[in-house]
């Protein structure tokens, strides 16, 4: 789902500092190489942004890596869950996430639709 109209868009740029993440590639939890971003959070928001709703607010770090802390990571030894990596890759992760196009000001020539979300 995408965010159509300037209203949701200014609406998400105000509430969404960073991207929720649904997974993470990383090498020995040291170095992230990918992150796959949640594609079913733009419609979760819409849902939220209704009168009688509160509207979903990830403005800090904090926030953020609570609403991810179950996305799933993969290393060459396993799998294991967000909340577990050491907080200077969970920062990392979350520095990527901010880089996302929604995140950025709809005034911006750098927010647009993504392929595939």
């Amino acid at each position: 789902m995408k965010l159509e109209t300037l209203s949701e868009a200014w609406a998400f740029f105000e509430n969404v500092k960073s991207f929720p993440i649904k997974s993470v590639i990383i090498s020995n939890q040291s170095e992230v190489y990918s992150v796959l971003y949640d594609s079913f959070f733009v419609e979760e928001f819409l849902d939220y942004l209704a009168p009688e709703e509160t509207t979903i607010c990830l403005n800090s770090f904090d926030q953020w890596s609570k609403y991810c802390e179950n996305a799933e990571v993969m290393d060459c030894h396993g799998i294991y869950k967000f909340w577990q990596l050491p907080e200077r890759v969970q920062r990392e992760c979350y520095k990527i996430a901010q880089s996302h196009n929604y995140c950025n000001s709809p005034n911006s020539k750098k927010w647009a639709h993504r392929e595939g979300i």
